[in-house]
């Protein structure tokens, strides 16, 4: 078995600019002169297309690797979001001689929350903060695939590295697919020698660095799908960028969760704790959402704030949240979402005077997404505005942040109202029980008294 890279240093400190970030994760003391001196790009012979993806796909399946992923989606206007998290995973090996044979083996830990692992049996979930229940679905199905059918989309390009047959790989991420790798170059990354393989996917551009030597993946960058409400795609798209370190992966017997003493649910939904967090006076500025399009038939997500779903942002008027719960077992119908619809848009229009705008954010745990079903959250949505017309948002919204969780004796209300003002801090929240009692009411109080 080839050695293994060495790990890399994490960032000194978060507090340093996202530059300094990126550059300390991966810095490195430079060689003395003389020493270990690396060739100049112009003496290194750059290998093709082919060759460079062969290498990548051998530093990912000739044994276990783990690796810390650093994401940073830029979404314009000089707004982001950052996320960390760890991949473990294993192509599996034969049995050799004396060497007993390996499966394969998945596991991705998001450090708030969710651990995931998989194997060729079994997909399994827990809560790290709860240690009552597991989630667990076997659905005979390949690795990447299960996790796929499981939980959203993970942003890494493991699964498809470690478990992929494509040799040309053609989705290194979920939101790139069809990607067409087109040419390599040398170049040099936080001081260390790498090769630059660049590509499209659907026209936009995806680009990997890899480590020369180990052929292991320093960085992804790619444009995500974008397109405004009125079709027309912005001239600054939103962006996706991996910085990936290699840590040491441990025995991937050891990766498998520990369910004993927990009880199984039927949902990944039912792992995660919604807790109150809405306020009079919370400011949701920059709460991350994902607005839901499907362009050509298939549904996209598009990264937006808040703030951004206002028409006239700073300007007079209510933005108003209907946060409903997305879940296929528990979650509201298309009929709840109507009789809220209808109710809402009686207060914010007055006659030909309209106080603001009803905007419907379906509440998922980031973990189960259905893209399917948003696709028909959003079709629902379209019928409801060409009857209610512009009061209501053009657009439905998926919600993952905790900032959005509305609780009601403990559990996570499945429907609810939240009014914000111009500066898109919280005025109040209505929570709608099942017969509606006073809604319309508290909700008008909310908006004159605002």
């Amino acid at each position: 078995m080839p050695e293994r890279p060495r790990s890399i240093p994490a960032a000194p400190s978060l507090a340093l600019s996202l530059v300094l970030v990126l550059a300390a994760a991966f810095s490195g003391a430079g060689a003395p002169h003389g020493q270990n001196a690396q060739p100049r790009a112009a003496d290194v012979q750059t290998p093709t297309v082919e060759d460079a993806l062969a290498q990548v796909r051998r530093a990912y399946t000739s044994g276990p690797i783990a690796e810390r992923v650093q994401a940073r989606v830029a979404m314009g206007r000089g707004r982001e979001r950052r996320a960390t998290f760890t991949v473990f995973a294993d192509a599996g090996a034969p049995a050799s001689g004396q060497t007993p044979a390996r499966p394969p083996r998945f596991k991705a830990d998001f450090g708030s929350q969710l651990i995931i692992a998989a194997d060729r049996d079994a997909v399994t979930a827990i809560n790290r903060h709860e240690r009552t229940t597991y989630f667990r679905t076997e659905p005979a199905l390949p690795i990447p695939r299960a996790v796929a059918e499981t939980f959203r989309p993970i942003p890494s390009p493991h699964l498809a590295l470690v478990f992929g047959d494509h040799p040309r790989l053609p989705e290194p991420l979920p939101y790139a697919p069809d990607t067409v790798w087109q040419t390599v170059e040398p170049v040099s990354d936080a001081g260390r020698p790498a090769w630059l393989l660049k590509g499209e996917s659907r026209g936009r551009p995806v680009s990997i660095t890899l480590d020369r030597a180990s052929g292991r993946i320093r960085r992804v960058v790619a444009n995500l799908p974008a397109v405004a409400e009125d079709g027309s795609v912005p001239a600054d798209p939103p962006t996706i960028e991996l910085t990936i370190g290699v840590i040491e992966p441990g025995d991937p017997a050891s990766w498998a969760i520990d369910t004993e003493g927990r009880t199984r649910v039927a949902s990944v939904s039912d792992l995660v704790r919604l807790r109150p967090s809405i306020n009079p006076g919370d400011s949701l500025r920059g709460v991350p959402l994902m607005l839901i399009s499907s362009p050509g038939g298939e549904p996209d997500l598009t990264p937006v704030a808040v703030e951004s779903l206002r028409d006239e942002p700073g300007g007079p008027g209510v933005l108003v949240l209907l946060v409903f719960r997305d879940d296929p077992d528990s979650g509201v119908t298309g009929d709840e979402l109507a009789e809220v619809a209808d109710l809402a848009a009686g207060v914010l229009a007055k006659g030909e005077t309209r106080l603001g705008t009803l905007a419907p954010v379906a509440l998922g745990t980031g973990t189960d997404l259905d893209l399917s079903r948003l696709a028909r959250w959003s079709s629902s949505w379209g019928v409801l505005r060409d009857r209610l017309g512009p009061v209501l948002s053009s657009s439905t919204f998926l919600g993952t942040s905790r900032a959005l969780s509305v609780e009601v004796q403990g559990r996570p209300a499945r429907r609810a109202l939240i009014v914000l003002n111009a500066e898109s801090s919280v005025v109040g929240v209505v929570v709608l029980d099942d017969r509606l009692v006073d809604a319309s009411a508290d909700l008008s109080r909310l908006i004159v008294d605002r």
